[in-house]
């Protein structure tokens, strides 16, 4: 890929830049903008002569083709030459020869980007406060140049030609640092401009995901001019009859946060709205079955694969979800679910799948083998620190007889309603399976069985008559901006690696942190994030076990644990003295209550003489004497809280028999503890019947008690 990409860099860097300047000027439907596409592609060839400088139709032809990859016929040419001529841009010297007279008016790229780069400057303050336009004036050529990085992947490809996808970016982040390191900056403004210049890629800042359409669009109408006689104007939609999804549209479909999810949720979308019905086979659903038990697979035991444990899909989309693990695996097995109820994607009817296409399936099944490894072994060439892998059987008999399936279909459409131009296709991001398709079965069916899914929102966008609205201009754009600038993927914390590994051992997932604390309390911690540096899950997993087995690891739990469990408790102390610092303030305010009542009722016990232990024990204001003082107390002024302390005091005091006084006590205490509940009922009872010898001491009480009841 690398390769490739700096190969093509290279030879179009210059012509592309032009395309998309071009691309500003071809705006608008095709039936309407074909005479200004053709006129633009002059000009555009134009631009490369000097004024008074010699020209000829057929010199334009060649400029043309180099420039833009479109083949204008000559008779194009010379109608768009004649127009010229009589507005003065050039002269006709005769026998198909011309003179330049004024250079061609065609937008610089400034001028074209100038209202992105006004809305990243707001967006750039709010990130960036110290941003000074003077002195940080090379930040604007740097966002130029990684706009223009995005636009000549879409220029370099013919974006009509159904055909290998080698637009997407793997690690746009990485290409902006390099872009940054080539200018010096001298604050920290360089060290914060390329977090700030990939968020603002990654966000939907309207003014951003406008351009990128219009310019994609425009691109679009500049392929679409060469392909007039190829493929005639046609209601496209109509044309297709279904798809049928590979495994790879699919799970994107399942999983949020995979940078094809928006250019597959953006074509699910407009085939809804177009009526093109979408199926999967029996054995892609097989397949993704398999993917999610791969999955749950990797989340169970420390044994992954080897390479990243992110290269899985499902199991990164789970890390970036935040969801639980069981609520993500729910999730995971409700996928047919989900995707017929938002997008109508059901398995093919049993009908239409009866037969394959025995010869194309024998054949495909025999070619993909030897076409991924003849793939494999030649990036193993390029990079030495590639891993050689080779795809399992399951996935050549899968992909063959899909392909079987839909060559089966075209051969006979008296299966489907009627003979259609262009479909059903087989819709994948496999670049090996449109490889096939493009060198072995394109040779018999101009169209062939397959289709990449840029290709087919590339047809949606130039032959449906169907217009695309604001809604539509906006997913377009996010799904080309996610599919082509793409984040390598944030390498695995020790946090992140934590949480798999308590769901991989059955831990929990709620004690993650206690893993945490051993990893970081662990001599091999050094190594563990080494390998998670380097995405080595396998060898990740196998430090991980060896931390586990180390001599030392019952240490390590409990320094860990007591670590965890001495935060919490610190918190628990905090939480506990607050409590505890209430408890008191409403203590202390019923004791001075409590204590201004005694003086109050003994102030009035001093008028009266009393001299039997027990007086005046009943009536409506009953009163308890101990020891013959009249330390009286009225009980219907008794607070709620205290006449369990009170009634225990008093049994306490007064009932010398150890045995009945330790029965009543704690039968005290129950009523204590069920107060404001349906026990309280049986306590009370209990108590009474108990104290029923000393009803004379517990009757002041009563009433009270009797209240809770």
């Amino acid at each position: 890929m690398s390769t490739y990409k700096s190969i093509n860099e290279q030879s179009y860097s210059i012509d592309s830049e032009l395309l998309v300047r071009l691309s500003a000027i071809t705006k608008g439907e095709l039936l309407e903008r074909r005479k200004d596409i053709r006129r633009s592609l002059v000009l555009a060839a134009l631009d490369n002569y000097n004024i008074n400088e010699i020209v000829n139709s057929e010199e334009l032809t060649i400029q043309i083709k180099q420039i833009t990859k479109c083949k204008l016929i000559p008779e194009d040419i010379i109608t768009v030459l004649n127009e010229l001529e009589n507005n003065g841009t050039i002269e006709h010297l005769g026998q198909l020869k011309y003179k330049l007279k004024i250079k061609p008016s065609i937008p610089n790229f400034e001028q074209i980007v100038q209202p992105v780069w006004n809305e990243f400057q707001v967006f750039l303050k709010d990130f960036i406060s110290e941003y000074d336009p003077e002195l940080h004036n090379n930040a604007e050529r740097i966002f130029e140049s990684l706009l223009m990085k995005i636009l000549t992947r879409f220029s370099v490809s013919e974006l009509l030609e159904n055909q290998l996808d080698t637009v997407p970016i793997e690690n746009f982040e990485y290409i902006i640092s390099k872009e940054v390191d080539t200018v010096f900056f001298h604050d920290n403004f360089g060290k914060k401009y390329p977090d700030v210049l990939f968020k603002y890629f990654c966000s939907n800042s309207p003014k951003l995901l406008d351009f990128i359409f219009e310019s994609y669009y425009g691109l679009i109408n500049i392929d679409l001019v060469s392909r007039e006689q190829e493929l005639p104007l046609i209601d496209f939609c109509d044309e297709i009859e279904f798809l049928l999804l590979d495994t790879n549209f699919i799970i994107p479909l399942i999983c949020n946060t995979d940078p094809k999810n928006p250019l597959s949720f953006a074509l699910v979308k407009q085939c809804k709205k177009y009526n093109i019905p979408l199926y999967f086979t029996q054995k892609t659903k097989e397949e993704i079955w398999r993917s999610i038990k791969n999955a749950k697979s990797d989340m169970k035991g420390l044994h992954s694969r080897k390479g990243s444990i992110t290269n899985n899909q499902i199991v990164a989309d789970f890390i970036n979800s935040k969801k639980r693990w069981s609520e993500y695996s729910i999730y995971l097995d409700s996928w047919e679910i989900i995707i017929k109820d938002k997008w109508n994607i059901v398995q093919i009817h049993p009908e239409m799948s009866a037969n394959i296409d025995e010869y194309i399936y024998g054949d495909i099944k025999g070619i993909l083998p030897i076409a991924d490894r003849f793939r494999f072994e030649s990036r193993a060439e390029r990079d030495v620190d590639y891993h050689f892998h080779l795809r399992n059987e399951n996935a050549y008999e899968h992909d063959a007889y899909c392909i079987g399936l839909i060559g089966y279909l075209k051969k006979n459409p008296s299966t489907v309603n009627k003979p259609k131009t262009l479909g059903p296709w087989f819709l994948t991001y496999d670049n090996l399976i449109s490889f096939v398709n493009a060198t072995y079965i394109r040779k018999d069916d101009e169209f062939g069985y397959v289709i990449q899914p840029r290709a087919l929102l590339n047809y949606f966008l130039a032959y449906s008559k169907i217009q695309f609205d604001v809604e539509d201009k906006e997913t377009v754009a996010i799904a080309l901006l996610r599919f082509t600038a793409r984040s390598k993927g944030s390498k695995l914390t020790i946090e992140e690696y934590s949480r798999l590994v308590s769901i991989k051992i059955d831990f929990g997932e709620e004690n993650s942190e206690i893993i945490k604390e051993i990893f970081l309390k662990s001599p091999l911690l050094e190594e563990l994030e080494k390998v998670l540096y380097l995405e080595d899950g396998e060898e990740a997993d196998l430090v991980a076990y060896d931390i586990f087995s180390h001599p030392g690891i019952q240490d390590l739990i409990k320094e860990a644990t007591y670590s965890k469990k001495d935060k919490e408790q610190n918190q628990q102390t905090i939480e506990r003295l607050k409590n505890a610092l209430k408890r008191e303030r409403d203590e202390l305010s019923k004791e001075k209550e409590r204590v201004k009542r005694l003086e109050i009722d003994m102030k009035s016990s001093q008028m009266v003489a009393q001299t039997s232990v027990i007086n005046n024990i009943y009536g409506e204001r009953s009163k308890i004497n101990i020891d013959s003082q009249d330390n009286s107390i009225s009980f219907t002024e008794i607070n709620n809280e205290i006449i369990f302390d009170d009634l225990r005091a008093i049994i306490e005091k007064s009932i010398p028999d150890i045995n009945k006084k330790m029965e009543l006590e704690e039968q005290i205490e129950e009523m204590k503890n069920t107060r404001k509940t349906d026990k309280f009922k049986e306590s009370y009872k209990n108590f009474i019947s108990s104290a029923s010898d000393h009803m004379a001491l517990i009757a002041p009480f009563i009433p009270t008690l009797a209240s809770f009841l």
